[in-house]
């Protein structure tokens, strides 16, 4: 009986150990490599490193100049902008301009840092105009020569600096300016770049006015995710390997090539592949040490070397999957479009472990166009 009984705790000890194991691999692929911070700031405000537009002039219009000034910021250099408005037309109406100040030295391309998932912005301003007059405020991006604008705004009456911020936005938050689409910050989307934009207006019938104000440590924060995004868990070979995957470029349903995906820390001289899915993620145990990442059907792609030297983890498994698409139009998924989504993961030689085989950690990437 007492036999019997240790059997059975030794049983439930082994389930409990394996259930644990799965739960931190299904934990892992649920949180992923997670977002990173890409900053695009600017303290002093060169002026070849700005553009400005003068998008809109209502009534009698007015005229804007920006520049750098090397002292009295917040501290040291800022941006000047002034703004003349001419008296309105008539009683009726109003005179006005609409300014837009781009940081064109600094371009974002999410095909290099990733998709955009939130935005945050701000830039501090003063006063130095001897009236009342203040400027509008307002966030801008520019994509494909488009302007795109948030429709928070602000104003900036006081002589002392402030700070104007907005949080944690949605790309759909910017909006065409004097129109209705909305910019693409995914990873397929085309190099943009950020600024603000300064308006003012005269009331209906008012007279001409000048304004003076300086604007300070603009900056953008990106939330960005990776083109493609690792999960679940490496597994431990028999020499202790802990295979990791990555990749470099971005996967595409047209290109010839420019999708390169890399299993790192294999174990050296060892045959090895890459296999793909299509139906979604997985933590299926592995035998002892690895889990299956990608859920069935896979598809295998063409076994390697991994080099290296034999014993060490120094061997790597490489493929770019674009051109191992294009070379292969009957494969698993074919024809892929835009939007689709391919699950990866490495494996490779073990003849000591308990499957005879090790596997990476896995990979998820979304095709573009």
């Amino acid at each position: 009986m007492q036999n019997s009984r240790d059997r059975q705790r030794s049983r439930l000890s082994a389930a409990l150990v394996r259930h644990s194991a799965t739960a931190v691999a299904l934990a892992a692929l649920q949180l992923g490599l997670g977002a990173q911070t890409v900053t695009i700031s600017d303290g002093q405000f060169a002026g070849a490193d700005w553009a400005t537009l003068q998008v809109f002039s209502g009534g009698n219009g007015g005229w804007a100049s920006a520049t750098m000034v090397s002292t009295e910021g917040n501290p040291d250099a800022y941006r000047r902008v002034e703004h003349h408005i001419n008296a309105a037309p008539s009683g009726s109406s109003v005179s006005s301009i609409g300014v837009v100040h781009l940081l064109t030295a600094q371009p974002v391309d999410p095909a290099s840092v990733g998709s955009v998932v939130r935005i945050s912005a701000r830039v501090d301003a003063k006063r130095f105009s001897s009236n009342a007059q203040g400027q509008g405020l307002t966030f801008f991006l520019r994509q494909n020569g488009v302007l795109y604008r948030n429709s928070t705004y602000f104003t900036s009456p006081l002589t002392s600096w402030e700070t104007h911020a907005v949080v944690d936005l949605l790309p759909s938050d910017f909006v065409e300016y004097q129109g209705a689409s909305l910019p693409d910050l995914s990873v397929c989307g085309a190099p943009f770049v950020v600024g603000f934009g300064t308006s003012n207006s005269t009331g209906f019938g008012g007279g001409a006015y000048s304004t003076a104000v300086g604007y300070d440590n603009f900056r953008f924060d990106l939330t960005v995710s990776p083109s493609a995004s690792a999960y679940c868990t490496s597994g431990s070979s028999s020499n202790g390997c802990a295979a990791q995957i990555s990749a470099s470029g971005v996967a595409s349903a047209s290109a010839a090539t420019g999708f390169t995906v890399t299993v790192s820390s294999v174990d050296g001289q060892r045959q090895g592949l890459l296999f793909y899915g299509v139906s979604g993620p997985t933590a299926s145990p592995w035998g002892a040490q690895s889990f299956l990442c990608v859920k069935a059907p896979t598809q295998r792609t063409a076994p390697h070397n991994s080099g290296g030297t034999s014993g060490a983890c120094d061997g790597a498994l490489a493929l770019d999957w674009n051109a191992w698409r294009a070379a292969h139009p009957s494969a698993l998924g074919q024809p892929f479009a835009a939007g689709d989504s391919i699950w990866l993961q490495g494996w490779f030689r073990d003849p000591a472990s308990s499957k005879t085989t090790a596997l990476s950690n896995a990979l998820e990437a979304r095709l573009c166009p």
